[in-house]
């Protein structure tokens, strides 16, 4: 049984496949916010329900269909972000804060989406997104490990790339760059601030977790604040990613063709030494990316091989794994282990 949905700004068509939908005599849908059930769709004989969901909100479906003979059966769909009006703003203070809500903030006439959890923990971890796909108007909306608060000792920050909803070109990873006339990573650690300000945390605190292009801007972002970064299988140089991603990007970066290393790679970011500690997590399988990223970047890290080991200077750490999957997240028997290792460098500040 399989549960799918398209979500556009009027409703969200729901469709329930089984293997003998012909068999079956009626269906039925829950619908759930937050894991709290809100709603129960009327039974039907149709697979296809149009709901209106006009909240926003993390959501679930819960589908049920019932054969001619009595047998009922059902799915519970992924979980799944909504924003019901794609143009609300919801202003940063210390309420939005102490309930955990999505919000947008305005820096600069620049918006930032936001989802955050508040935790008891002095620590606030910001995770970062890389390449989307531009399936309909909710997936720009993307919110990279939102649902891993509880792995997380610190309250989280989620962070959509502004870049995403700016561009017009069918923009897929932005980097958290911006243009050559708005630098996004400048106003979004404006952003952080903001927010550690208002939970009473030190920027020593922070620590910006990303994989791929959200590792990129986290390593970018740790930098601007002196903060500590977690970043699995990241670029380090934009320009030696795919091409598809890198021309989209630089017709929205600037229309006349011009290329910013200092902005683009991070060993040019890196020259400017401050108090950044970076957990580099890398799959040895990934060869485009060890050749490509990690390599040109080992010495500015002061990595003497690649193997798992602390930095020269002590203040960097590689974590090298090997999976099958190649280009993919980091597997989830090490989240805890990157997780500690970053928190043990945060305190060492």
């Amino acid at each position: 049984m399989q549960i799918t949905y398209t979500i556009n700004k009027l409703d969200t068509f729901v469709r329930i496949s089984a293997d003998d939908n012909e068999n079956i005599k009626e269906y039925l849908l829950y619908i759930y916010k937050f894991d709290k059930h809100i709603r129960t769709e009327a039974a039907q004989n149709s697979p296809i329900f149009s709901v209106n969901i006009d909240s926003t909100g993390i959501f679930r479906f819960h589908a049920f269909a019932k054969y001619k003979n009595g047998l009922v059966i059902d799915k519970i769909s992924e979980p799944f972000f909504i924003n019901s009006s794609f143009k609300s703003h919801e202003p940063l203070d210390v309420k939005c804060l102490e309930r955990g809500s999505f919000f947008s903030r305005e820096i600069d006439n620049t918006n930032f989406w936001c989802y955050f959890k508040k935790s008891p923990y002095k620590r606030l971890f910001i995770l970062l997104a890389g390449n989307i796909k531009r399936d309909n108007p909710v997936s720009l909306f993307r919110f990279d490990r939102w649902s891993w608060d509880e792995k997380f000792p610190g309250s989280i920050l989620c962070i959509s790339d502004p870049s995403i909803h700016m561009a017009k070109n069918g923009l897929t990873l932005g980097w958290y760059i911006g243009t050559h006339e708005l630098n996004i990573t400048d106003l979004m650690s404006r952003l952080a601030i903001e927010v550690a300000n208002q939970l009473e945390i030190k920027p020593k605190k922070i620590i910006c977790y990303g994989s791929s292009g959200g590792g990129f801007a986290s390593i970018a972002l740790a930098h601007k604040l002196g903060a500590t970064a977690v970043a699995i299988n990241p670029q380090t140089n934009i320009m030696k990613y795919e091409d598809k991603p890198v021309k989209r990007f630089l017709e929205f970066y600037s229309p006349s063709g011009y290329v910013d290393e200092n902005r683009f790679s991070l060993i040019e970011r890196l020259k400017n030494k401050n108090k950044t500690n970076i957990v580099y997590v890398q799959n040895k399988f990934d060869y485009s990316h060890v050749n490509d990223h990690l390599m040109p970047i080992m010495e500015t890290l002061n990595f003497s091989s690649i193997e798992s080991s602390t930095s020269i200077d002590g203040c960097n750490e590689l974590l090298c794994f090997e999976d099958d999957n190649g280009h993919g997240g980091e597997p989830a028997d090490l989240v805890n282990k990157i997780i500690q290792l970053s928190i043990k460098y945060s305190d060492k500040k």
